[in-house]
């Protein structure tokens, strides 16, 4: 069931009531904007109910600097769990030795302090424009 509601400190009600996700149109807002000014390269956000971390799909392009390496190779900031890679209309378990593809997506749990850090390193190399 999910359920709509103005007021975050009711969501404990929602719960009793078997609301299974109740959506908050301000939240909803505030991902939008927040997508807006991480950029365009961020297509998901969704933002935890204790607000330390947040959880990010992530384009993975020809030109990215991740493309083609195995996930052991990235130095993910300490916390930072990619949780899926989406391949082809799949939804892969990631392992160490999982290699990211031009045209992967990655879901990725991350602190809210490394987010900007998490997004440059799947991004592209300066100067570059994702394709």
């Amino acid at each position: 069931i999910i359920s709509r509601g103005s007021k975050y400190e009711y969501r404990d009600i929602f719960e009793v009531l078997g609301v299974d996700v109740p959506l908050s149109l301000h939240q909803i807002m505030v991902n939008e904007v927040v997508k807006f000014v991480w950029g365009r390269y961020i297509k998901a956000v969704l933002n935890l109910l204790d607000s330390t971390k947040e959880v990010l799909e992530l384009p993975i392009t020809r030109n990215s600097k991740v493309n083609g390496k195995k996930l052991k190779e990235l130095k993910l900031p300490e916390d930072t769990l990619v949780v899926a890679i989406l391949r082809n209309g799949t939804i892969e378990i990631p392992r160490g030795e999982s290699i990211l593809l031009g045209g992967d997506a990655v879901i990725v749990l991350s602190p809210l302090k490394d987010v900007e850090r998490v997004e440059k390193l799947f991004g592209c190399p300066a100067g570059e424009l994702c394709e």
